[in-house]
């Protein structure tokens, strides 16, 4: 019998024992109660269905299902077998270096007088140094979220009445709310009771608000309470695209995509922390540490932690003309190439013309962190920086220059 019917046959009867128990009733049960919350949110039913197909493909390992048959396999004799195939596994892994080493040989022999057209040296496989270091805690973790798809966002979420949410200020920050009242685009804004919706702990209603100008695609507007970091409290009406989850992505165990558009918690080196939106550059990867790479709305970029990334209700395909116009542009070509994304080689001490506020400076380099870097201006101020950003010289006038590709 061939190794792919063996398969088969295992997983028919696994498959046959777990409906015979009614292991799948149990394991809906277990999704839905788990994952009541992010359920809650969406209202699609093709778009709940794929949520619980997802959320279902791990629940075994979560479980420990995966972990009590390896201990049966055990003491049934096939962890002896399993041996045994990692070892002929590990003797033809041994092999296929050697000829790969003995096939570059080769190569790096037929490519020897061509030496002196390439830029940069060829590396034998012994020269490259394996990244040995543990991954963090995290990344584990990570590796198990849902990963939500482009279709999802757009779809968007709609809140309800004593919802938790981030809200955009009038002076582009976010900050906590709790959803009031929803309403409808024919409802006139004269029929609503500010002061029935105002501050269950008696404060008095602030008389500064901001009534947001933007008008969405969609049909319902609310009424949000707002807490204000100067512990002033008023009442909003706002649109869709200007409020975001309060529970983070790693709350929520999802991973969103680049292009998502996203509030971040960010904090600056002074320890002073904002909420402040913007479009996700990169997600959680091993290259990056498991952050999020986010392009504020006002061009900074910037890595934030998971427990630090709010989805924002409203998305479209077009997340890029929600941010400031003069970077409307990069975030569009950014998005449209990605994942080739040209970016300066950089490496610290190294000097490098550098853009602030419309001068041209030399920039010293302080700190690279994979996609961004670090750079101290001859007054003395650092700054993080993309590295594909045409406000570094390289790539301010040939931004796709080979010899910068990394």
């Amino acid at each position: 019998m061939s190794i792919t019917d063996t398969t088969k046959k295992i997983i028919q009867a696994s498959l046959a024992a777990f409906d015979e128990a009614n292991v799948y009733d149990d394991i809906i049960s277990y999704v839905l109660q788990k994952h009541a919350l992010e359920l809650s949110f969406i209202s699609d039913p093709d778009i709940r269905y794929n949520i619980m197909n997802q959320r279902a493909a791990t629940a075994l390992e979560e479980l420990g299902v995966v972990d009590d048959l390896v201990e049966i396999m055990k003491g049934v004799g096939l962890s002896d077998l399993l041996s045994s195939l990692q070892d002929e596994k590990n003797k033809l892994q041994q092999k296929q270096v050697q000829l790969s080493e003995h096939a570059f040989g080769q190569m790096e022999f037929k490519v020897d007088s061509l030496q002196n057209n390439f830029s940069l040296p060829l590396k034998r496989p012994e020269d490259v140094v394996p990244d040995t270091s543990p991954e963090p805690p995290i990344a584990a973790i990570i590796k198990s979220w849902r990963s939500v798809q482009p279709n999802e966002l757009t779809l968007g979420i709609r809140g309800s009445v004593g919802q938790v949410v981030l809200v955009r200020l009038s002076e582009g920050v976010w900050s906590l709310g709790v959803i009031t009242q929803l309403l409808y685009r024919e409802e006139p804004l004269s029929l609503i009771d500010l002061n029935q919706h105002v501050n269950n702990g008696g404060s008095k209603i602030s008389s500064e608000r901001y009534r947001s100008d933007a008008k969405s695609d969609g049909n319902i507007r609310y009424l949000v309470n707002v807490e204000y970091p100067s512990q002033r409290q008023f009442c909003d009406v706002v649109d869709q695209s200007k409020l975001a989850l309060s529970l983070s992505s790693e709350a929520l165990m999802q991973k969103y995509p680049v292009g998502a558009r996203v509030v971040a918690l960010y904090q600056d080196a002074n320890g002073v922390s904002a909420y402040y939106s913007g479009i996700v550059g990169e997600p959680p990867n091993s290259y990056n540490n498991y952050r999020y790479l986010i392009f504020f709305d006002d061009g900074y970029a910037y890595y934030a932690q998971s427990d630090c990334i709010f989805r924002v209700f409203a998305q479209s395909k077009e997340n890029w003309k929600l941010v400031n116009p003069e970077i409307q542009e990069f975030i569009k070509r950014y998005l449209a190439q990605f994942p080739q994304r040209p970016m300066v080689k950089l490496s610290v001490d190294q000097t490098i013309q550098a853009e602030l506020n419309g001068n041209w400076l030399q920039a010293t380099v302080v700190q690279v962190d994979y996609s961004l870097v670090l750079l101290r201006f001859p007054s003395g101020n650092v700054e993080w920086i993309y590295r594909g950003s045409r406000r570094l010289g390289p790539l301010s006038n040939k931004p796709y220059h080979l010899k910068l590709l990394i």
